[in-house]
């Protein structure tokens, strides 16, 4: 395993023997996420040129477990902070929480995220995982993925509209879902009203 304090990051990654470039900005790592959301083989396609530029390897089977392995930051079956806290619920997404991201970069690190040329996944990744969990960020992860058992009947109401309002939209209907209990709160009514339609 490569140690971030004192080893080289990871610059290329090597398929079956030969060393491919590849693009190791943070930037690459999202955008490559947001396109394996899509789901189509057009999204895989344009996900690999994302890591290897033009020089795609032949493999793609393990062209993928390659990049896989780059995004885990080099520790096998490592998941990313989004794929919950082994409860199967997504914590974040880099699309609908892209402005909590960079928010928590700002104040904690003050780190502009629009503003910095290149970090490379790894260092931004160390940084992501060690967000303080009292960001805005953090709290709506924990929102998400928060176990109802054992709450009073007052904190699991509370949670439950929390996860509905801070829900990672994933289709057309549950956005227009997510409008609604909005407007429901906007005007501080009762969020129950939109969770029981």
């Amino acid at each position: 395993m490569i140690n971030l304090l004192i080893d080289r990051l990871p610059d290329s990654l090597n398929v079956n023997g030969v060393e491919y470039p590849i693009n190791t900005d943070f930037r690459a790592g999202i955008y490559y996420e947001l396109l394996m959301q899509e789901e189509d083989e057009k999204a895989v396609v344009e996900g690999l040129k994302v890591y290897y530029g033009e020089r795609i390897p032949e493999d793609l089977g393990a062209a993928i477990e390659q990049i896989n392995w780059f995004r885990n930051c080099g520790r096998p079956e490592k998941k990313l902070a989004g794929a919950g806290a082994g409860n199967g619920k997504q914590a974040f997404s880099f699309s609908c929480d892209s402005d909590y991201v960079y928010a928590a970069f700002m104040a904690q690190y003050r780190i502009d995220l629009t503003e910095v040329e290149y970090m490379h996944w790894w260092k931004f990744m160390a940084l992501f995982e060690s967000l303080d969990k009292e960001s805005r960020l953090m709290e709506i992860m924990g929102y998400r993925v928060a176990k109802l058992e054992g709450l009073s009947k007052e904190q699991r109401k509370f949670y439950r509209s929390m996860q509905q309002y801070f829900a990672i939209p994933k289709s057309e209907k549950e956005q227009e879902f997510k409008n609604a209990l909005d407007e429901v709160l906007m005007r501080g009514g009762d969020p129950d009203e939109v969770l029981k339609r």
